[in-house]
């Protein structure tokens, strides 16, 4: 019934279009020049070999999405009927609505590295007690924040449905038995009773929020003694509130999860992605189109009318362009390959997805169009079990890093279908958190943030060691200049018992802000890659850099010149319109720590010079930030998706914002240069913390930290 509806939408687009399996107005599409359009177009017409990049073409963005328009259709179209019978299998699980008919599992929109984390999660929390953490939904996007304040309410309505769903996900012991196996079986040795404390005890389980922990709308809810190992939401609207974009009235939503850290961790994406999921479907009931009518006085004019959009149209597009985006990477990785180079993609999905039906078909599709990744010593690249590629070979097919999707892995698994491997490391959440659990070691007279050194440590310590390469750094949280300084400044014992600065035991570093190649000069400058930007060998594997925030494929054309090696892309694999060519708003939107809480230690810290910090009667509560990287290499402005708690009051987020500008401000010059003038030596980390210990007082000394 539902594949049917998918076929059917198919059949009517080409009719549509004039038997054709899409648009032809080039110029409509790529906006480009007449010229490149006429040239665009008839390889639309004519070229026979689209599966491949040709030897001495004239390569554009432009060209290779002609390519992937044409490519991407025909894997679409030869997979839905290749998986027919398949795909009706799993829509079958889903009701006429396209949601799931028994309750989703409690970590369906989480990704692999909530697992990966949790060790670092877990040793943080022995070091400092109970830890509390608030993660809030920042709303970027314009267009949704005027939705919310529609009169009407409809929105509301939908996220606060969204969000009280949350407390009937229960969580899975067996999703968890099957990520901690293998390499990473040994990874919460050290952390027993870790999973009965997320999942609840065996044949009971916990759900992602507990009973009544979602409040009602509009409640602004404090916190119990009661709650203190609970997991709570709240949605409300403050008025008060500034958002700073311009003709924009006063007035924010918060949507916001709070709970001790190991338990709410887990709400990050899938909050996130709740919300996400509402927005969609209120927009796909809530869609205009122009339409041309003859008015009273016989002219013409275009009017706007309301047009409801079938969730399984949007599936469709959605399916589509991922179909396409495949088709690009593809042809992307082939050029690479051609040039002797690599470039693999990983699919970063779940967080902001349209829904789990698309999720598990998005995560089939790879299965059936990628090769699961695997080094050469190790046997090379492989086709997962079930796969197509097994018993439809492709001689056009390339590899992938593997899905973040965990769950959805666990389920294809269950059903006989192929998934990749889940992939995945750490992520902001580490650096932002624990910029507030050791906030003193960030008062350091070289004017570097140490704890972004930190967080990487224990998982280098706690993870990599177990389960193996590559070593990731995601370097911009407050700015990757700072990182790169403070990772040169700082020393630890590598693989080989070698004691070198510690951005000697990176593997990976991923860009996530700023442009593609500043990001690079920065990685030079700072000693990851050589001087002439050729990768470095560590632990035997030659680093790399990963483009972690392709949104567009110009970006995925522009990262394969650049140098890059791996890509991550969630949205641009399907979810976002943008990629090709529909002129439609995005809802645009991310979620991260912004505040933590925690019983201070009996040393009384000194914590002046740090804006984001509160400590009041034996309580430290701090403020995490994320800046990311400027636009312009040595630019100290801070970008305009930094993300901050909103809560706060004018006057500290000026302070915060001024703290972070003298931060980024300290790191143009890349000299270990301390405030006295002196060039730094190298410190060893282990001189002033140790992973079971925590702060090693005797060692601040050399940092310049007073207590």
């Amino acid at each position: 019934m539902y594949l049917n509806k998918l076929i059917k939408y198919k059949q009517k687009n080409e009719e549509m279009n004039g038997g054709a399996v899409f648009p032809v107005d080039v110029g409509n599409i790529y906006n480009i020049t007449r010229g490149e359009a006429e040239l665009c177009k008839v390889l639309l017409e004519n070229e026979v070999d689209i599966a491949t990049v040709l030897p001495g073409k004239a390569l554009s963005d432009n060209y290779l999405r002609c390519k992937a328009h044409k490519y991407g259709n025909l894997l679409l179209n030869n997979w839905l009927i290749n998986r027919k019978t398949k795909i009706q299998e799993i829509l079958d699980e889903f009701d006429y609505l396209y949601n799931m008919k028994k309750a989703l599992s409690a970590t369906t929109f989480n990704d692999l590295y909530k697992w990966t984390m949790l060790p670092v999660i877990r040793q943080y929390e022995i070091l400092k007690g109970p830890i509390t953490v608030t993660f809030g939904i920042d709303l970027r996007e314009q267009s949704m924040r005027n939705a919310l304040k529609n009169p009407d309410g409809v929105l509301v309505g939908l996220i606060c449905d969204a969000l009280k769903g949350l407390e009937s996900r229960p969580f899975d012991r067996d999703v968890f038995a099957q990520v901690y196996a293998g390499p990473r079986e040994q990874l919460l040795k050290k952390f027993p009773g870790t999973i009965d404390a997320i999942c609840g005890p065996d044949g009971s389980p916990r759900t992602l929020v507990d009973k009544d922990g979602v409040k009602p709308y509009n409640t602004k809810y404090v916190r119990t003694a009661g709650d203190a190992n609970k997991v709570t939401v709240e949605f409300y609207f403050d008025g008060s509130k500034q958002i700073n974009e311009p003709n924009e009235k006063p007035g924010v939503h918060f949507i916001q999860a709070t709970g001790p850290w190991h338990k709410v961790t887990w709400l990050e994406t899938s909050m996130m992605q709740c919300v996400y999921e509402a927005k969609l479907r209120y927009d796909l009931l809530n869609n205009t189109e122009k339409i041309k009518e003859i008015n009273e006085d016989g002219e013409e004019e275009v009017v706007e009318k309301q047009k409801i959009i079938p969730y399984y149209q949007w599936l469709h597009g959605a399916l589509l362009r991922c179909a396409k985006s495949v088709a690009y990477s593809r042809l992307v990785q082939a050029e690479a390959k051609r040039m002797g180079k690599t470039m693999a993609p990983a699919l970063f999905t779940g967080r902001r997805t349209g829904g789990y039906a698309f999720l598990l078909l998005q995560n089939l599709f790879f299965g059936d169009h990628f090769l699961q990744n695997r080094p050469p010593v190790a046997g090379g690249p492989f086709a997962v079990p079930n796969s197509l590629l097994l018993t439809n070979p492709d001689p056009n097919v390339t590899v992938s890093l593997g899905t973040s999707s965990v769950d959805s892995w666990v389920k294809l698994k269950q059903l006989n279908l192929p998934c990749l491997l889940p992939a995945g490391t750490h992520a902001h959440e580490l650096s932002m958190v624990g910029s507030i659990l050791y906030p003193q070691l960030d008062r350091n007279k070289y004017n570097v943030p140490l704890t972004q050194i930190l967080g990487h440590y224990l998982y280098y310590e706690l993870v990599w060691k177990f389960t193996g390469g590559p070593m990731a750094m995601l370097p911009d949280t407050l700015g990757s200049r700072a990182f790169m300084k403070a990772a040169n400044l700082i020393t630890v014992i590598n693989k080989e018992g070698v004691r070198v600065p510690f951005i000697k035991v990176i593997q990976n570093g991923r860009q996530d802000s700023g442009t593609l190649d500043d990001f690079k000069r920065n990685m030079i400058e700072f000693n990851y890659l050589n001087q002439d930007g050729s990768p470095i060998v560590i632990a035997g594997m030659p680093n790399g850099m990963m483009a972690s925030e392709i949104d567009t494929t110009d970006k995925l054309y522009e990262a394969n010149i650049v140098g890059y090696n791996s890509f991550g892309a969630g949205g641009f694999f399907g979810d976002s319109v943008k990629v090709w060519g529909e002129s439609v708003n995005s809802n645009s939107m991310a979620v991260k720590a912004v505040k933590v809480e925690y019983n201070a230690d009996a040393r009384a810290y000194n914590y002046s010079g740090l804006p984001y910090i509160e400590a009041v009667a034996g309580r430290v509560c701090g403020y995490p930030v994320k800046t990311g990287d400027p636009n312009t290499l040595l630019s100290v402005d801070l970008p305009s998706k930094l993300s901050l708690n909103r809560n706060l009051d004018n006057a500290t987020i000026k302070l915060i914002r001024q703290y972070l500008i003298d931060v980024r401000s300290s790191a143009l010059d890349p000299r270990l240069v301390d405030a006295s003038g002196s060039v730094g030596n190298d410190i060893h980390l282990e001189s002033f913390f140790k992973v079971d210990v925590g702060i090693i007082e005797e060692g601040l000394a050399q940092l310049g930290v007073t207590l």
